[in-house]
Parts: structure tokens; C-alpha cells; sequence
């Protein structure tokens, strides 16, 4: 690809029309899902993103498993290169060799891609995930294929679109169809960004804490956990369930020194910590 047609992030919004007109010469008889299958993801998302908000059909009739403040997803982190797409999700569904999969206008998106409802309306909307779509007309997402398959194969509708789907947000945000019928808003996150976990890096007293305040993703799973804990314990109190806040410290101190048993070991306190969140958002 010539450096005439390398897209500049303040175009990314536009990145798939884009990239099929430079392969089909701007034919209107070519078919975009065969042109852009062929395409790399957009080089203007190359970088490190992180989860602000969670979007989730707010008239659903079934029980989700994930809430608009959720904690697990909250802050987790996505990495976009031209030879993957990694995150630190609880589904950790990685994408290797990411190449567009098809356009799908932003126009009744949720509709036709966010599972259905047992009662009327059956349809949810992007009003329903108080999710703001682009106000262009000819805005679209774009589906990924991972070594040729769908990533989120299993996400979709039946009779509409299948996998997840990313979509640039007129805010400079990224808009991602997700697991549990949630749409993550994501944020990029600039280079050279410094981890800012829960408590003071000056004070970090450990190897696990000092890895930590050199870790970015661990940073914003330690503030996931604070937050996760002390909203636990709040629920607790307020319900006058002492034996149940009890047992929460309890566990929490002993997670605590299982954690600092890691040391520096980023992927043994990744996976540490990761499992205390689950944990904590479980806890009946």
C-alpha cells in the first residue's frame, strides 16, 4: 500500500469505505465484503485502548451477566496491531492477524446485530443502550476476521450480523460489540501513559506492588479490585450482613499475600488478580 492511501487518525471514522474504494478502484459493482476481507485493520487504531463505560440493553428481559458499571470489564485493556488484537477481558477472545471483515452501516446497527428481547419491544436500540451513534449518515462498523474466521463468531443475531463489530464514535472513542450483549466504549490511552493503581507507587513496599506501578493493565486491575471491594463491602453493611463482610476482609487479606507471592511476575499477578475480581463480583 502506497503512503497515499496510510490514513491519518482524524480519518479513521471513514476507514472502511476508504479501504475498499483503494481496492475495487471506486467500482460500485464490486463487493465490499470480498474487497475488504483482504484489508489489515485500519493502522489509525494501532495503539493501547481502555474501557470507559459498558453499554448494556437497559429493557432487557433476561438476567445479564455484566452491568453498566461493571467492574470486570471497566479499565481493561485492548492492544490493535497488524498482527493482533489482545485484551485482558475475562473472555480473553484475542484476534491474530486482524483483517477487516465487512461494512455494516451505523444506521439500525443495534437492531440488526444486539440479540432480541422474549417481550415487546423485541428490538433493543442504541436509545436503549444510551449509546450515541455517529450522526453521519454514512458512517459504518466494520466486522474483523482472525486468520480468515469471525472473531466473535458466536455474538449476533441469527438473522442479522454475526460477530463483534467496532465502530470510531464521534468523540474520538471506539464503539465494540462485545460478550453478554454489552457494547464497550473504548478510550485510547496515550503512549508513554503511567500506571495509577489504587494506592501510592511511592509507597509501593513489594515486588508484586512495585510490578504493578510498572504495569499499566495490572494498575487498572488493581483499581478494579479497590473499587470492586469497596462496593462489596458497602452492599454488605447496608444489608447488616456482618458474617458476610467478615468473610470478604477475610479473604481479601488472604488474597493479598497469595498475590504478593507472585513478586514480579506480571502474568502470575495478572492472573492473580484477575481471578480475586471475578471473584469479588461473584460473591453471592
Amino acid at each position: 500500500m502506497t503512503d497515499k492511501f496510510i490514513l491519518k487518525p482524524s480519518n479513521w471514522r471513514h476507514a472502511v469505505a476508504l479501504l475498499v474504494l483503494c481496492i475495487t478502484g471506486g467500482s460500485s459493482h464490486a463487493t465490499p465484503q470480498l474487497a475488504a476481507s483482504a484489508l489489515p485493520i485500519p493502522s489509525s487504531l494501532f495503539g493501547t485502548w481502555e474501557v470507559t463505560d459498558v453499554h448494556v440493553d437497559t429493557g432487557a428481559t433476561r438476567t445479564p451477566l455484566y452491568r453498566p458499571d461493571e467492574f470486570r470489564l471497566l479499565g481493561r485493556i485492548f492492544r490493535f496491531s497488524s498482527g493482533s488484537i489482545t485484551s485482558n477481558t475475562p473472555e480473553r477472545q484475542d484476534c491474530p492477524s486482524p483483517r477487516i471483515g465487512k461494512s455494516l452501516p451505523a444506521v439500525k446497527l443495534i437492531e440488526s446485530s444486539m440479540a432480541g428481547r422474549a417481550l415487546p419491544p423485541v428490538l433493543p436500540t442504541a436509545q436503549d443502550y444510551r449509546l450515541q451513534l455517529p450522526g453521519d449518515p454514512k458512517a459504518s462498523a466494520f466486522t474483523v476476521k482472525c486468520n480468515g474466521k469471525l472473531w466473535g463468531a458466536s455474538l449476533g443475531r441469527e438473522d442479522g450480523h454475526r460477530g463483534a463489530w467496532l465502530l470510531p464514535l464521534a468523540n474520538g472513542k471506539l464503539a465494540l460489540r462485545w460478550y453478554d450483549e454489552t457494547i464497550l466504549e473504548l478510550k485510547r490511552l496515550p503512549e508513554g501513559a503511567r500506571p495509577d493503581p489504587s494506592f501510592n507507587c511511592r509507597q509501593a513496599s513489594t515486588d508484586s506492588e512495585k510490578a504493578i506501578c510498572r504495569s499499566v493493565p495490572l494498575a487498572k486491575l488493581d483499581v478494579s479490585i479497590a473499587r470492586s471491594f469497596a462496593a462489596a463491602t458497602q452492599e454488605l453493611q447496608e444489608a447488616g450482613r456482618g458474617n458476610s463482610l467478615a468473610a470478604l476482609k477475610t479473604h481479601q487479606r488472604a488474597w493479598l499475600l497469595q498475590r504478593n507471592r507472585c513478586k514480579s511476575d506480571l502474568a502470575c499477578l495478572e492472573k492473580s488478580m484477575s481471578a480475586r475480581l471475578e471473584a469479588i463480583e461473584t460473591m453471592p
